[in-house]
C-alpha cells in the first residue's frame, strides 16, 4: 500500500489535459490509480472527464480563486490576461497524512517514493529561472495583503505536504 496520495488539478484549457494524460500515465507505473486524485475544475467536458477517469480518481469541483494571470502584469500591477489551468488550493481537501502535487506536464520516469523518506512536513521543487513571468512585487504584495511575511518564491509544480 502506497502511504501517500499524487494530485493533480486541471481544466481543459490550452493543451493542459492531453499533457494530465501523459504525467499521469507515466506516474502509474509506479502507482496504483486509487492513490491519484485529480480535481477537474471548469471549463471541463465529458470526453476528457472520461479520459482522465479511466486513469485516476477525479473529483469534478468549482473554482475558488480568482483567475490567475499567465501572461504578464500592466505597470499597474493589473493582469494582462487571465486564465485558469486548475485549482491548487484543492489539494487540501485531500484527506491523507502525505500528499504529492504534479503539475500537468511533470513527466514521472522512476519511483517517487523515496522523495518522501526525509524528515520534513513540506517540499518543493526549486525554482528555475523565470524572472521574465515573475513579478516579485506582486508576490510582495500577495502577503502583505493577508499580513504575512513574504516567503522565497518556490517552483509549485512539484509539491509534497507530509503529516
Amino acid at each position: 500500500m502506497t502511504d501517500y496520495k499524487v494530485v493533480y488539478s486541471v481544466s481543459d484549457n490550452s493543451d493542459l489535459i492531453p499533457r494530465a494524460l501523459d504525467s499521469i500515465r507515466s506516474l502509474r507505473r509506479f502507482i496504483a490509480r486509487d492513490n491519484v486524485i485529480v480535481f477537474y475544475t471548469p471549463p471541463t467536458s465529458t470526453e476528457n472527464y472520461r479520459a482522465l477517469s479511466n486513469l485516476a480518481n477525479v473529483i469534478k469541483t468549482e473554482n475558488i480563486t480568482r483567475p490567475f494571470d499567465t501572461h504578464g502584469y500592466d505597470e499597474k500591477g493589473t493582469a494582462k490576461g487571465v486564465q485558469r489551468y486548475g485549482e491548487k488550493v484543492h489539494l487540501c481537501d485531500v484527506d491523507f497524512p502525505n500528499v504529492v502535487f504534479l503539475d500537468a506536464d511533470t513527466i514521472v520516469k522512476k519511483d517517487i517514493s523515496p522523495l518522501l523518506d526525509d524528515d520534513f512536513d513540506f517540499s518543493a521543487r526549486a525554482p528555475k529561472q523565470i524572472e521574465y513571468i515573475f513579478n516579485p512585487n506582486v508576490w510582495t504584495m500577495m502577503f502583505k495583503n493577508i499580513n504575512k511575511h513574504p516567503v522565497p518564491m518556490f517552483n509549485t509544480g512539484f509539491l509534497i505536504f507530509k503529516n
